[in-house]
């Protein structure tokens, strides 16, 4: 999964004090047979996928910049190298699109062979029986750290193989710190509170349009990031609210952690 930015005010080209921070994971998944569709009607079938013949053709959906399509496409062409008698034909989009477009092709009973997903999401599709059960598959995981690999796994079936992770962190900017008269926190032992009372003396003393830390509101990852610090999660397996304390509660352990 790749994230932006967006939102985060600038001066003079440069970052502001801080970017956000959190963790999330991109899963690849194979869709079950029936097609189903992703929570916005009936599920799919329950059987597993029937084993296909080859030469053979499977879709292969995911979303991106051109930069990572172009990277893609050099993926297949080596497992195409590698599997002569199979055709990975690509269906990509930008972001903005994707959720709507595998929504929308789902639910029509078009779904993508083998899927992109992302954890905030694959919940919906597995809970409709779109996606295949992959412990039923001969697919070796030993590689895949098993933390890593719970990121794809509901209710203890491994529905998606994660392909990679973001590790997200907090980008200052030393100038502008001096600009405001503040001094740089110390990032190997600052906590939240801290974090808080560097971004407010930015904003304080940087003059007007200048802020101290961007705005978190597009993007849960920066609370995701507390709430595991606390051993908690954002949201239960039931879907409730997980965190039911609030930021203003500072933890004592880095923001950087």
């Amino acid at each position: 999964m790749s994230t932006t930015g967006n939102g985060v005010p600038r001066r003079r080209g440069k970052r502001l004090a801080a970017s956000a921070a959190g963790i999330a994971a991109v899963a690849l998944t194979l869709a079950a047979c029936g097609g189903g569709d992703s929570g916005i009607g009936g599920g799919g079938d329950d059987s597993p996928p029937a084993a296909e013949e080859c030469p053979c053709e499977i879709r292969f959906s995911w979303w991106g910049s051109d930069t990572r399509h172009a990277s893609t496409q050099e993926i297949i062409e080596a497992f195409e190298a590698e599997n002569p008698d199979i055709t990975v034909v690509p269906d990509f989009t930008d972001w903005d699109g994707y959720w709507d477009k595998l929504a929308t092709s789902v639910a029509a009973g078009d779904t993508p062979d083998v899927i992109t997903q992302e954890e905030r999401y694959i919940s919906d599709y597995s809970t409709k029986n779109v996606l295949a059960d992959l412990g039923s598959l001969e697919i070796d995981t030993s590689k895949v750290d098993d933390g890593v690999l719970g990121g794809g796994q509901i209710d203890g079936t491994q529905y998606g193989i994660p392909s990679g992770i973001n590790a997200y962190a907090l980008v200052a900017d030393p100038e502008l710190f001096a600009d405001a008269g503040v001094d740089v926190p110390d990032d190997t032992s600052w906590t939240w509170e801290d974090y808080v009372t560097a971004a407010n003396a930015v904003s304080d003393g940087a003059g007007d349009g200048v802020w101290g830390t961007q705005d978190y509101g597009f993007n849960e990852a920066g609370l995701n990031v507390m709430a595991r610090q606390r051993g908690e999660t954002l949201f239960t397996p039931e879907g409730e609210l997980g965190s039911p304390r609030g930021p203003s509660r500072t933890s004592s352990r880095s923001p950087s952690t």
